[in-house]
């Protein structure tokens, strides 16, 4: 049975178990359209964010997230930045998963830095065989990652609805957002709350501080954009909304267990 692949999903693998694309939009503000799942899917965001709506949840889809969504299944989607995005695709037949084992229910769920480098490495596999082992190695690992994932996504259905929204909306600003130069009073002030409030908030339903996701997003950010900006990394961890190329340094060595230098001879 041959993939179905949309126009605006580019091919960069496909055999009889596994597809993998690289799925661009250009960047244009979209309102709510129905979109349907082909097959099993994993998106992995590479940049750019948007919104999606699967079941009574609303997900933000960002480089700090993986989803994973069943054959058959219909969602909502919105892009309210109008930026450019960029995911990388994963499709998968049932026999692959009898191999891996069971694809785990829709969801959305944090990226974890080590797949997150798995990630990486997968984009820049020069050589197809090479490629291919690596694109079965992420989804081994992903589908083993998404059965323990114990979501405070899940968790957070039991906070009031109020609790919900707030911290829904402080990470649609940072999704949008993470290259500014954010005191804590500002973003709070964004989401028309106050300092306080929005860390303790955000913490209850999500798990993390919003340091931490804040940082989440530059350094996914900065790791899918490190190869093609080898030259000027100066001007990278600036873009990102780090102080420094060492700011950035300190932050990627951290979160990776390597440095950024370290990383390019890795995936040379």
């Amino acid at each position: 049975m041959p993939w179905n692949v949309e126009p605006s999903i580019r091919p960069l693998l496909r055999t009889e178990g596994i597809f993998v694309g690289e799925w661009r939009c250009p960047g244009e503000a979209r309102a709510w359209a129905t979109e349907v799942t082909s097959s099993i899917e994993l998106e992995l965001p590479v940049s750019g964010m948007h919104l999606r709506a699967f079941r009574g949840q609303r997900w933000i889809v960002d480089p700090s997230r993986i989803l994973a969504h069943r054959a058959g299944e219909e969602y909502l989607m919105a892009s309210p930045s109008g930026r450019p995005q960029r995911s990388t695709i994963l499709r998968l037949k049932e026999d692959v998963l009898e191999e891996l084992g069971p694809c785990p229910h829709s969801a959305s769920f944090p990226i974890p830095a080590s797949l997150a480098l798995l990630h990486g490495r997968l984009l820049t596999c020069p050589d197809a065989f090479e490629f291919e082992e690596s694109a079965l190695a992420l989804v081994a690992q992903i589908l083993r990652h998404a059965r323990g994932h114990i979501g405070p996504d899940r968790i957070s259905g039991t906070l009031p609805a109020v609790t919900r929204r707030l911290a829904a909306r402080l990470e649609e600003v940072l999704a949008l957002r993470y290259s500014e130069r954010w005191t804590l009073s500002e973003l709070a002030r964004a989401c028309g709350t106050t300092a306080f409030h929005s860390s303790r908030v955000f913490r209850a339903v999500t798990g993390v501080t919003l340091h931490r996701r804040l940082n989440q997003l530059r350094l996914r950010a900065g790791l899918y954009q490190l190869k093609a900006m080898e030259g000027d990394l100066a001007s990278l961890a600036l873009s990102l909304g780090y102080s420094s190329h060492s700011h950035f340094t300190f932050a990627f060595r951290k979160e990776y267990g390597r440095s950024p230098a370290a990383w390019l001879q890795e995936v040379r």
